[in-house]
Parts: C-alpha cells; sequence; structure tokens
C-alpha cells in the first residue's frame, strides 16, 4: 500500500495505473466522457475516510508547518464576510475565502457557529465581474467550502437549504466563461466546471470541465509532463483547482485520473532546487509551487521528498502557508492545505540526476537531494502554445538552451523571471523576455529570426545521447552527460552539459554557419549576489557571484578572442520581489563560434584552476586542476569529430574527458566518438560511434554508454587490460575475445535512448606484443591499424589497416619511433630509418602486411615501430594515416 503524505482540500493519493498513450505524443485524459456519483455525497468528499487525522492534526498538530497552516486557516475564518452579496471582485474573493476557512474549521472542531458563518455566506455568493481566469478561483472556494459542510447532519443543515445552496452554486458554476485560449486558465475553469458537477450532480458541467482539461493538455503540456504555460507560476493556479476536482472524483465517482496528471507532476518533482522551490524558468515561480497538491509519485519517493525538504527547514522567503499563496498582485485567490504526516517522508531513492526522455528536454544535474546540493538544470525553453508554431505566447521568453546553477541550495546562474507587463514596482527596463536576459548561446545578440527563442517546440530541437552515471545498477562512473541542438535562423546551435564526478560543471557551447557567414557568437551569464570579475583577457574570463556565504565561479575560454560586456539587470518572482542581478556577455566574431565554461560552486573559496590548451583549429581543449587534490582533468571539445589531440588527451569525438591521478587513468568519457586515447595509447575503440562514461579499476571496468542504432555484433575493444573474465551490457552476458592488439566484447542488446550498464571483470593490466601510440596527432589520422601473431622468435606477425578508401597503401617500419610532418599528416616512425612495404594482400576497405620473424632469441625484448597510409581522395593533400603500432618481440 502506498502511504499517504499530503492533503490540500483533502488528502490525495496516486495509484499507479500506467500512463496512457498521450493523443498527439502530448498527455491526454483516459476519458472526457463523465461519470457521476451513484448518489448525491452527504459527505465531504475531500476529506473522506481522513476527517478524524485531520481532526486530531488540527487540534494538536505534528509539526510548525502544520501549526502555521491551521493558524492561517483559523484567522482567516474568525474575519467578518461583507454579510451582502458582492458587488464586487474583491469581496466576492474574500468572502469566498472566509467561506472556505470557516466550513474547514467547522469540519475540524463541530462548532455550529462555524456552520452557520458558512452556510451564510454561501446563500449569498455570487461571482460579480471578474475574468474567465479569475472567476473559477473564487468558484472553487465557494465548492470546497460547501464540501466540507456535507458532512453536517441534516438536522444542522436541512435539506432545504442544501437545495438553496446547490442552487446558487449551479447558477455560478453555469455561468463560468470558457476563455479565449486552451492554456492554464481553460485547465482551472475545467476542474472548476468538473468540480462543480461532480459536486452538485450535474452531468454537462462535469463533462464540459473533462473536455475543457482535455483541450488544456494537448495545448500547454509535453508528452513527459512539461508544463509550457510555466512550471512554477501558472502550475500552481493549475493545481490548485486540479487537485480538488480529481480528489472528489476519486471519492465520489470512483474514477481515478490521478496517472493521467502524473506526468507534469513528477516533472516539476524532479526540476526542483535543493531547497525545495522550482527554479524561476521563463515566467516560472521563485517560491515552493503547489506541488504539495499531490501526496505520491510513482517514482519512489519523488513527491514525497518535496515535503522532506521543506520539514528539515522553514522554507525560503514569503513563507509559504496554507493561505498566502496568493495571485501575483496579492489580491485574490487563496487555498489551504491539510497534511497527513502520520508516515515520515523519506529521501527519495531514484538518482538525482534527471534527463526527461520526452518531448521537453530538460535536464537536471546534482549530487545529491539534499538541501545542500549543488544543482543545474538545462532547458530547451519549450513555450505555449504548444500546437502553434506562429504565435509566441505572450508570457513566454527568449530562453532556448538556458541554464541555471546553485550553489548548495543557493541559486546563482538565474534567470530573470516572470514577465508581465502590469507590475506597476517594476524597475525601469525590466526586460525578461529579452535573449541576454538569459544564461543562453546568443547570435547576433538574440536567439535568431522571428524571436525563434519565445516559440520554441519540442520539433526545433533534438536532445542527443544522455548519460546519467547513476540510472543503472548504483554505477556511479565518471560524467553525467546531455546535449541539445538546436536552429536560430540558420545557424546551427547546440550546448553539451558535463557533470565531472560530481565536482563541477561544464558547459561545451558551439555556433555553427554552414554557409560560412559572420556572426557575433556569445556566451551570455546573468548571476545574483555580489559580482567580481577576476580576469577578463581576450583568452580567459573569470568571475565569481556571492550570496549567502556560497559562490560560483565562472570560467570561459573562447574558440577566438573573447569581448566583455556587462549589465545590471534584475529578476523577480511572483510575489513580485524584485532582485538585482549582473550579466556578463563574452562574445567573439566569425563563422563558428565555440565556448568552454567552468561553472565551480563553492563555499569559502574557489579552488579550481583552468588552464588551456593547444589543439587542433576549430577546437578547444582545457587542463582543470584543484589545489587541495592530486587530480588533473583534461578536456578536449570540437564541432567536428576527427582524431585530435590536447595534452595527455585524444580522441575523435565531439567531447572527451579524462581524469589522471599520479599518473594513472580512473575515469574516462567520450561523446559521439569512436576511440579514446591517453598518451597516445588507445584506451578504447568501437566499430560506431558511442557517448561513454566509464571508470577504470585494477580488475574491473565499468561504464554507463548511450547510442543510437547500434548493431548487433558491434566491436567495442580494450588496449590496456587482459583475460575478460566476465563481461555484461544491462545484466546480459556478452561475447568476448582477446587478439594480440586489445580485448573485445561484442555488443549485443544496446537499448537506444536510454544509458545502458556495461561490467566487465577483468585479469589485469595487458602485456601484449602490440601497443597502439601517437594516436590523435593528426586529423588525417583516419585508418586503424592492429597486430596478430604472438611475435616470437621463429614465428610470423600481421599488421593489418582497416578504413581505406584505395588500394593504394603501405606500411613504414622504423627501428625507433618519431614524429614528423607527411603530406598533410605526422609520420610517427623514424624517417631516417623507416622502410616502406606493399602490402601483402589488399581486400575492399583492408589490407594486410606479414612479416616473419628470426629465430634468434636476442631479439626478444625489441621493438619496431610500424605505421600505415593510404590515399584518400577526400583529404587535401590525399593521403590517411593510421595511429602507430610498436611491435615488441615476445620471449
Amino acid at each position: 500500500m502506498l502511504p499517504r503524505r499530503l492533503l490540500s482540500s483533502g488528502l490525495l493519493l496516486l495509484v499507479w495505473a500506467g500512463l496512457l498513450v498521450p493523443v498527439f505524443g502530448q498527455m491526454s485524459l483516459s476519458s472526457t466522457q463523465g461519470v457521476l456519483p451513484p448518489v448525491t455525497p452527504t459527505e465531504s468528499l475531500l476529506l473522506g475516510d481522513d476527517l478524524s487525522v485531520f481532526q486530531a492534526d488540527w487540534q494538536q498538530p505534528r509539526n510548525s508547518l502544520q501549526t502555521t497552516w491551521r493558524n492561517a486557516a483559523d484567522t482567516r475564518a474568525s474575519q467578518s464576510p461583507s454579510g451582502t452579496v458582492p458587488l464586487d471582485f474583491s469581496q466576492a474573493a474574500l468572502d469566498a475565502s472566509i467561506a472556505q476557512a470557516t466550513a474547514l474549521r467547522w469540519a475540524m472542531t463541530g462548532n455550529l457557529l462555524d456552520l452557520q458563518k458558512a452556510v451564510d455566506i454561501l446563500l449569498l455568493a455570487a461571482l460579480p465581474w471578474g475574468t474567465s481566469i479569475t472567476r473559477p478561483e473564487v468558484l472553487t472556494q465557494y465548492l470546497c467550502a460547501y464540501d466540507f459542510l456535507r458532512g453536517a447532519s441534516f438536522t444542522d443543515l436541512p435539506q432545504s437549504t442544501r437545495d438553496q445552496l446547490e442552487s446558487r452554486l449551479l447558477g455560478e458554476a453555469r455561468s463560468l466563461s470558457s476563455g479565449n485560449t486552451d492554456s492554464n486558465a481553460k485547465a482551472k475553469i475545467g476542474a472548476t466546471r468538473a468540480m462543480a458537477g461532480i459536486l452538485l450532480m450535474d452531468q454537462a458541467l462535469l463533462d464540459q470541465g473533462l473536455q475543457d482539461l482535455q483541450n488544456h493538455l494537448q495545448y500547454s503540456t509535453t508528452d513527459d509532463g512539461w508544463f509550457t504555460d510555466s512550471p512554477g507560476h501558472y502550475l500552481n493556479y493549475t493545481l490548485s483547482h486540479l487537485g480538488p476536482f480529481l480528489r472528489m472524483y476519486h471519492q465520489g465517482s470512483g474514477v481515478d485520473l490521478y496517472p493521467d496528471f502524473q506526468p507534469y507532476v513528477e516533472m516539476s518533482l524532479r526540476l526542483r532546487r535543493p531547497d525545495g522551490r522550482i527554479p524561476n524558468l521563463s515566467n516560472g515561480l521563485n517560491s515552493p509551487v503547489g506541488l504539495h497538491l499531490f501526496s505520491q509519485s510513482t517514482v519512489s519517493g519523488a513527491a514525497e521528498n518535496i515535503l522532506w525538504q521543506l520539514f528539515e527547514g522553514p522554507p525560503w522567503g514569503p513563507l509559504w502557508t496554507s493561505t498566502n499563496l496568493e495571485n501575483n498582485d496579492g489580491s485574490y485567490s487563496r487555498f489551504f492545505a491539510l497534511t497527513d504526516f502520520q508516515t515520515a517522508p523519506q529521501s527519495p531513492s531514484i538518482s538525482p540526476t534527471v534527463l526527461a526522455s520526452g518531448q521537453s528536454g530538460i535536464s537536471v544535474f546534482r549530487q545529491s537531494w539534499q538541501a545542500d546540493s549543488d544543482w543545474l538544470l538545462l532547458s530547451p525553453g519549450i513555450d505555449s502554445p504548444a500546437g502553434f508554431l506562429g504565435i509566441p505566447a505572450f508570457h513566454s521568453h527568449n530562453d532556448t538552451l538556458e541554464i541555471l546553477v546553485a550553489s548548495a541550495g543557493v541559486p546563482l546562474l538565474v534567470a530573470p523571471g516572470y514577465h508581465r507587463d502590469d507590475l506597476s514596482q517594476s524597475p525601469p527596463g525590466f526586460d525578461p523576455q529579452r535573449a541576454d536576459w538569459h544564461n543562453v548561446l546568443l547570435v547576433d545578440g538574440d536567439l535568431g529570426l522571428l524571436e525563434k527563442g519565445r516559440r520554441m517546440r519540442p520539433g526545433d530541437f533534438q536532445t542527443g545521447p544522455g548519460l546519467d552515471a547513476q540510472e543503472q545498477g548504483g554505477f556511479r562512473g565518471a560524467v553525467d552527460f546531455r546535449q541539445v541542438e538546436t536552429n536560430y535562423g540558420g545557424v546551427h546551435v547546440s550546448r553539451r552539459i558535463l557533470f565531472p564526478m560530481e565536482r563541477y560543471f561544464i558547459a561545451a557551447d558551439l555556433g555553427l554557419d554552414f554557409n560560412a557567414n559572420q556572426h557575433e557568437f556569445a556566451v551570455n551569464w546573468v548571476g545574483r549576489g555580489q559580482f567580481t570579475a577576476i580576469q577578463e583577457t581576450p583568452d580567459h574570463w573569470i568571475g565569481e557571484w556571492l550570496d549567502q556565504g556560497q559562490g560560483l565561479r565562472v570560467q570561459t575560454l573562447g574558440l577566438h578572442p573573447l569581448q566583455f560586456f556587462h549589465g545590471d539587470l534584475h529578476m523577480h518572482d511572483t510575489f513580485n520581489s524584485f532582485e538585482a542581478t549582473h550579466r556578463v556577455k563574452a562574445a567573439s566574431q566569425g563563422s563558428a563560434g565555440a565556448f568552454l565554461s567552468f561553472f565551480e560552486p563553492f563555499n569559502g573559496q574557489a579552488e579550481l584552476s583552468v588552464q588551456g590548451l593547444i589543439s587542433a583549429p576549430g577546437s578547444l581543449a582545457a587542463e582543470i586542476r584543484s589545489a587541495n587534490e592530486d587530480w588533473t582533468d583534461v578536456l578536449l571539445f570540437q564541432g567536428i569529430a576527427e582524431a585530435n589531440e590536447a595534452g595527455n588527451l585524444a580522441s575523435d569525438g565531439k567531447v572527451a574527458w579524462i581524469r589522471e591521478d599520479q599518473g594513472e587513468i580512473l575515469h574516462g568519457f567520450l561523446s559521439e566518438g569512436r576511440q579514446l586515447a591517453y598518451q597516445g595509447e588507445l584506451l578504447f575503440s568501437a566499430d560506431a560511434e558511442l557517448t561513454i562514461s566509464a571508470q577504470w579499476l585494477p580488475q574491473s571496468w565499468s561504464a554507463t554508454l548511450a547510442a543510437e542504432g547500434i548493431q548487433a555484433g558491434t566491436e567495442l575493444r580494450f588496449y590496456t587490460f587482459t583475460g575478460i573474465q566476465q563481461a555484461r551490457l544491462n545484466g546480459q552476458d556478452l561475447l568476448h575475445g582477446e587478439t594480440e592488439t586489445y580485448a573485445w566484447v561484442e555488443l549485443q542488446g544496446v537499448s537506444s535512448g536510454q544509458a545502458n550498464l556495461l561490467e566487465i571483470q577483468h585479469q589485469g593490466l595487458a602485456v601484449r606484443p602490440f601497443r597502439t601510440y601517437g594516436f590523435g596527432k593528426s586529423s588525417n589520422q583516419r585508418l586503424s591499424l592492429v597486430g596478430e601473431g604472438p611475435a616470437r622468435p621463429g614465428t610470423s606477425a600481421t599488421a593489418t589497416v582497416s578504413g581505406l578508401t584505395s588500394a593504394n597503401t603501405w606500411l613504414a617500419m622504423a627501428p625507433s619511433p618519431g614524429e614528423s610532418p607527411l603530406v598533410g599528416g605526422i609520420l610517427l616512425v623514424d624517417q631516417n630509418s623507416a622502410t616502406l612495404y606493399p602490402p601483402n594482400s589488399v581486400q575492399g576497405e583492408q589490407a594486410d602486411w606479414v612479416f616473419q620473424i628470426p629465430n634468434d632469441p636476442g631479439l626478444v625484448g625489441t621493438s619496431f615501430y610500424l605505421q600505415a597510409a593510404g590515399a584518400d581522395f577526400s583529404l587535401p593533400e590525399g593521403w590517411a594515416f593510421s595511429h602507430g603500432l610498436q611491435l615488441t618481440i615476445q620471449p
């Protein structure tokens, strides 16, 4: 049985029943045909069987938060209503709030004076003026108040009085207008209509309300639950109506619609910041959200965690109580919550890193669910309305590919927050819709033509393979990773986020105009708190933001010389609390722009040093060191995947990373590549592009890997260890074996679109007759060279090159290595002593050379150095090369 957690206008239970396939790839209701209760309810549907629990908690709250909620409702119930039919909207809102609180207090205490007071208010209930958005908010309070009173005896609340109340509420419910869009407003209208249908036994209202909700889901949500109207502010509005309706529908009619709404509840729970709040994405909220309305989640511990965090300490900011979650101008729309605290909430057991697998592309990186975790969010920036491409929603922002960062729970890189045109207290120039108010990659100061960033849809971007190193089997690998790619009016833009060893964050950003047009490419960072510029040079920028004792150091390297622009901005939340922020834009000119940015959360003093490394044109590389630890990280980022070297790292992937500790490689990462090498020697290679996060141990090797379209039988080769004893992918055994150059596993059952766990047990470090070297010395290294044979005196050895585009190929051999330029590549054998050999055979893309080793024991331990080349007319100089291969004669 699922434990109970929370009730808002009643205890809400989510029961897993499997999510239905949504219409048009979005969320959808299982049915819009309403089911009325079999008989008119005579008990509260919201309080239900849990009434005695809540009554006991009202008398003796279990903690300070419950005390706050009770006292807030008690204070509201003690206020005096107007005593007349409300003549204006504000009075109606206040009367409805008093009625709701008073009816609740009667249900908790049985005080007949409260019963009569609530009845008197409801007999005068009216919704004068107001809008299609605001009138349902007040009517919901009236309806909840009447639901609480339904448990009264027919002596205390006669049928004739019930009839009067129901007639008045029914008339107001039927007067609701539908609004002009299917956005969050339609969800509020629909939930209120449907609630009225259940409570007042009106089939037409119930059906119309369900259809409103269906239209809202298909307009304002993604298939994985991203609420495009805003994950914070407007989700509050929606849930404050939806929660009571779902509870009434489930309790009164036995229809469980909770699973249909699970995705956007769970999405928001997964996105929340370490302090329990939703980030101020787009027009989002900066304080606790109405997610508290839902008590359970199909993901173990996810929903409970928001309670768990809030109970650990006081909520930030204006305190979230039972009555102060108001509309942004503070004049109306309050709701309350009751909580069942019988079962203590637990910390979630799921991985704290979240990589949304559906249309939203949202990603969150953090060490843990604890309040002091660091936190980074990457958002493609989907805006509503989801069904229309040409009209940006008026609250939408130019925030495509935005990131937000918190240090130990304190938000430091932030979005500007809620956009409204009617905020009288806005600071001069407040304009959160502007692209340069957001932490985004800018092209010519914006996000492309026609405000593309204000109308991003799921089809406007692609999310590549993502990796969560803790996703499977508790394995903690090297790097959590996600990439998103899109187009700014003809300019290709991508952002890749890495979380190495859960210690710091990296953003690898790329803008590329395939028509070679010149642009200003820039990264834009907006932070709150005290800002300090530490270094501003054309090749390296360093800045820090400090707040509440926590700091964030940001370091940015650029492909081209950087120029810097500063600005003082603001952010705000839905309580209209404005806060100063500082913007830094680092810009460069060219037909391509690439940036590496490093985000180091710290307490006290930052300790990471970042130094740019020399790498091939069109690529960026850096070395990252810790002042207090022995490790060194090396990162390579390139827009075009080709063999390249930086420091001790070489790879043909878009992004590569290694951690070196006292001369040993313990962790490595590769994105969209086939090969990763250290000090020129291959660590692993594959027949297909992979994204892989790996961990080396003395007798084991583990990794999470992701790839699209991996064919069964694809070979993954390992060059530094030998004697594979067991290889398993997602718990299934793999074929494995050994050659004189590498150990191998044959990949079977790689799941596309998700992380796969690969686990290998082996005998230890390899001592083989053939060893690779010199990998990544030139981008013309497009050939692979391996050796076969025991390589002992009196035997033969075979060198095989693959990847040829022509039969015109040769092999160079020398007694010592070298490094000298040759027809666009690098010759890796000594050019003065090298001998060239034609192949013994050529077949397709492969050629072989066979060598007889003299039967001379004196040759044992002698090494020879080999490299292959082949004609390749796709290259400017016409030749492709292999890496080097060292052949050592074995005893």
